[in-house]
């Protein structure tokens, strides 16, 4: 019944055992037992199993089927206590090789950056940008690539990336919260196309880097006297990590980088030199065409130059 409902690293396994409680204990009860552990389907095998006994007909009877399986049979004795030695030296290999495991999967799963993009077209676009390999997960119906960068200063930066196939701050949020607890990365970017504001300066093509990113539906709905309702914001931001905006800003000062990924891009360029603007981004559940409910933001938000539907969720 244990075996059934738990996993466990070793069994400490009697062979003169009764086949249930009225019998006699016999080593071919033990025996049995052995091979219905090893067969049976609905049984969590052990990583390990010890069998002991003291007599040595059933030690001599059993030796071959623990050798088999490359389990171990130990020759128990009350005058002779080595085999107490024996016991302790595979519970301590079981511990330690347990923690080397998990120190190799936790390194193995363990990424500098990780990248998130709402919509395939906006991943296809990223997956040109090297080769990448993909890196399942077992009952995750994400698919995620990785890719190990290597820098000119000869460092390693591990990348995971991954597409949410949906639109959205909840959907975003909840990718995010996952990624983050799957691969502990130290920093985490989304990438993809936004709404940009040719009032705040930002043309087609152009770079926005949310400096810092509100949720303009949060706040309160009441009613007026005349039967139209009114929408109270509640302006919640959620800002950048400065240490990455520093970064981006130098990488924005660079003209010649600038250029050369405007001149290598190979679909239809915009009239206008790549430029890279840093400020504020408003995220929201529609796809906002509507010019009068962008003044409204404009008003609540002087500095905004972009509008998105993940942003806040990916921040939060």
């Amino acid at each position: 019944e244990y075996l059934t409902s738990n996993r466990y690293d070793l069994l400490l396994l009697d062979l003169v055992l009764p086949f249930s409680e009225d019998d006699t204990p016999s080593a071919e009860s033990g025996t049995k037992f052995l091979d219905e552990i090893y067969y049976n389907p609905n049984i969590n095998i052990p990583l390990h199993i010890i069998g002991l006994t003291e007599y040595d007909k059933a030690f001599k009877d059993s030796a071959q089927d623990f050798e088999d399986k490359l389990w171990g049979l130990v020759n128990f004795s009350l005058q002779n206590k080595d085999w107490k030695d024996k016991l302790k030296s595979k519970v301590f290999h079981l511990q330690s090789t347990k923690k080397e495991y998990k120190a190799f999967i936790e390194v193995e799963n363990k990424f500098d950056v990780a990248i998130i993009t709402a919509l395939n077209k906006e991943f296809e676009q990223l997956k040109q940008l090297c080769t990448w390999s993909s890196f399942p997960f077992v009952n995750d119906p994400l698919v995620y690539y990785k890719f190990t960068l290597n820098t000119k200063n000869s460092n390693n930066i591990k990348i995971i990336a991954c597409c949410i196939n949906d639109m959205g701050m909840q959907a975003a949020s909840a990718v995010a919260s996952k990624v983050i607890s799957l691969f502990s990365p130290s920093m985490l970017f989304m990438t993809g196309i936004c709404a940009g504001l040719k009032s705040a300066g930002v043309n087609l093509g152009g770079v926005i880097v949310a400096k810092q990113v509100w949720d303009y539906e949060s706040g309160k709905i009441l009613d007026n006297s005349d039967g139209s309702f009114n929408f109270k914001p509640d302006m919640k931001c959620l800002t950048t990590d400065q240490g990455i905006v520093t970064r981006l800003t130098e990488f924005s000062n660079n003209k010649n980088i600038l250029s050369n990924i405007y001149n290598d891009f190979k679909g239809k360029k915009p009239n206008s030199q790549l430029e890279v603007k840093f400020d504020s981004v408003g995220s929201g559940p529609y796809l906002l065409t509507s010019k009068n409910y962008l003044a409204k933001l404009l008003e609540n938000d002087r500095k905004l130059i972009g509008i998105d539907m993940e942003g806040y969720g990916i921040y939060k």
